[in-house]
Parts: C-alpha cells; structure tokens; sequence
C-alpha cells in the first residue's frame, strides 16, 4: 500500500511539471484550439496536453515492467500467471503508445478516419497477441471479434466524451477507482497490475485535470483521449492482470454474462454517449465521426443547466454505474441483481428519452 501511494504522489508531481511545461510551449508556439461552428469551446485554448501526461504514463508502465519490487519479482518469474501478465503490460504500453503517436499525428495534422481504424486494429493486435482479450465463447475467432469491437468502441467514446472541459478525463478517472476497488488481491496477497496501472493512469490523468478543469487551460486532443481509451479497454477486460474484475465461478449469473456487464457498467456514461450520438446522428443522416455539439452534456447544458452541473451529473451517473456493477459481484440474489439492472437500464431510457427532446445545436 506504501508503494502505491508513493507511486500515486510521484506520478501526479512529474505529470503536473511536464503538463505545465507542455502548456507554456503552447503559448510561446501558439499551438492553440480555436472556436469553431461544429466545436463547444469558445476560446483559444492551449493544445497537445496528451503530451504532458503520457510520457509519465508511459515510464511509470516500463518502471513497472523492469523495476525489481522484491515482491513482485518472484512472483513474475516464477509463475506463469505472473509472466502473463508481464506479457499482457507490454501488450498495453505497445499499444496505448501506438495510440499516443496516431493521436498526436492525428491533432496536428488531421489523419483519414481509415488510418485511425487500422492503427486501432493494429494497437488491439499487440494485445491479443500479449494474451489478452475476452474469452467468453470457446471459438477464439469470436473472442478475437469482440475484443477488437469493445477496444473500437471504448477507444473512440473515450475520444468523442472529450467534448467538455474537464468531462473526459474524469469520467476514466472515475471508471479506474471502481476498476481498483473491484481487483482483488490474488491469493499470495498481491495486488494485481491493473491496480498499479489504475494509479499511474488516474493519477496523471488527476494532475491534468487540475489544467482542465472549468475554464480549461488546456485541451488533451487525441493524443491523450486515445492511448487512455486504449488503456481503459484493455484493464476492464476480465484477465490475470486484475484477478479477473473479481468474477467468480459461482457468481449467480453466467462468468460469461459478468464478463461483459461488469466492464459495461463501470463505463456505462461512455457507452451511452457513443450509442446516444450515433443513433441520434443516423435518423438526422450525420456521419458519426464529424465534430458536433450533440452530444450528453452539450443537451444537458441546452437543457438550462450550467457546464459544471452538466459535468457533475454525468460523473454522477458514472459512479452510479460503478456501484451497479460492485452490487453485481457482491449479491447473491436473482431479485436484487433484477432489480439493480432494471433500475440502471430504466435510468438509461429514460435520460435518453429525455436528451433526445433536446436541440442538437
């Protein structure tokens, strides 16, 4: 626990010095974000602040894979659940730095949507490949499908939940506290590596938001929505590297039903959004991947509240959903697990019946 607050205090100082650092450069080179028709902000805004926060991300990923933790070391080494997940963290650095360079070519100079599909596919391979990814059907060629489908999925509602000051990078800020609550020690007692990861990804993400924050000093772009949608979807993958998301065996309902439900509920405000903006954007004949003020909290904020209520709302619902998916692994009840997704699903109706009443622009 000592090394996990160190790691945690450690992470946020150098993120929040290079962040700083990265805005000043900004504002001597005027690498700036400014108003636009299909954009929210209506300022001039500092750019690149994926680029404050992962390189800390990034070496706090290669301190856990070469750093010799007394501890740990033995039980990497000597287990094959430990070499796998040492596989499956450099699965995760690969690919999340794959997504880091895509996301910075992409801000400066904007890439083709097939190029950000491919560089997606491609980064979800190294993880595949690492030993990652659903194995909820015996065919390894569904698994394969599904995980490239949840990394596309939860990699671009991470990027289009970038929409509003402050909104992004707490909601993943969020989705990690109940990813670190719900990863069990494993049974020598140690804490999985999503747990460290989960700290070394929210902590830097917690520095950048400190520059965020209403009224935004500076913007994270691609460069940082995607590696984090990239890290976000592979730690929420049940696997040796978070004691499976806590799912057992003798859960009431099937591991492979848990399986999917409880990464879904940890990041159902990004679901939603996605699933919301697509629909929404479909019936009035949008391409999905253009910019737009459509989006939850922009309908929420036309809806008469303010930009901070509507943020706030939106992280509430994210934290209603990480209890439902805790709820989920704790009762034992066909009723109570009844009713805690009936009351979850009933609350997504009804917010996007409600939202979809809203003016888009």
């Amino acid at each position: 626990m000592v090394q996990l607050i160190e790691l945690f205090f450690l992470v946020l100082v150098a993120s929040s010095f290079l962040i700083w650092i990265v805005k000043l450069l900004s504002v001597k080179f005027k690498w700036e974000s400014r108003p636009q028709g299909d954009r929210w902000n209506a300022r001039k805004v500092s750019l690149y602040g994926g680029a404050g926060f992962f390189p800390i991300i990034t070496f706090g990923f290669c301190f856990l894979f070469f750093q010799n933790y007394s501890e740990l070391v033995l039980y990497f080494n000597d287990t094959f659940e430990g070499r796998s997940q040492n596989n499956i963290l450099l699965s995760i650095l690969l690919g999340s730095v794959s997504m880091f360079i895509l996301g910075l070519v992409d801000d400066i100079n904007n890439c083709r949507p097939i190029v950000k599909i491919i560089t997606q596919i491609i980064a979800t391979g190294f993880f595949i490949y690492g030993g990652g990814g659903f194995s909820i059907y015996e065919s390894n060629m569904l698994n394969i499908v599904i995980t490239l489908f949840w990394f596309f999925i939860v990699i671009n509602a991470v990027n289009l939940m970038d929409n509003m000051d402050g909104l992004a990078s707490g909601v993943v800020i969020i989705a990690l506290i109940f990813l670190i609550i719900i990863s069990n020690p494993n049974t020598t007692g140690l804490f999985p590596l999503s747990i460290y990861i989960s700290v070394i990804t929210a902590s830097s993400l917690l520095a950048f938001l400190f520059f965020n924050w209403i009224p935004a000093k500076i913007f994270m772009g691609d460069s940082g929505s995607l590696p984090i949608g990239f890290i976000l979807a592979a730690l929420l993958i049940p696997g040796p590297i978070n004691s499976y998301l806590g799912i057992t065996q003798d859960s009431y309902l099937s591991t492979s039903v848990m399986s999917l439900l409880i990464p879904m509920l940890i990041i159902v405000t990004l679901l939603f959004d996605i699933a919301f903006v697509a629909i929404t954007r479909f019936l009035e004949g949008k391409s999905i991947m253009q910019g737009g003020n459509d989006h939850t909290s922009h309908r929420f904020v036309r809806s008469g509240l303010t930009e901070k209520q509507s943020i706030i709302l939106i992280f509430s619902l994210s934290i209603t959903g990480g209890v439902c998916a805790v709820l989920l692994l704790i009762v034992d009840s066909g009723y109570g697990i009844f009713f805690t997704l009936f009351s979850i699903f009933i609350l997504l109706i009804l917010q996007g019946t409600y939202l979809s009443r809203v003016p888009s622009s």
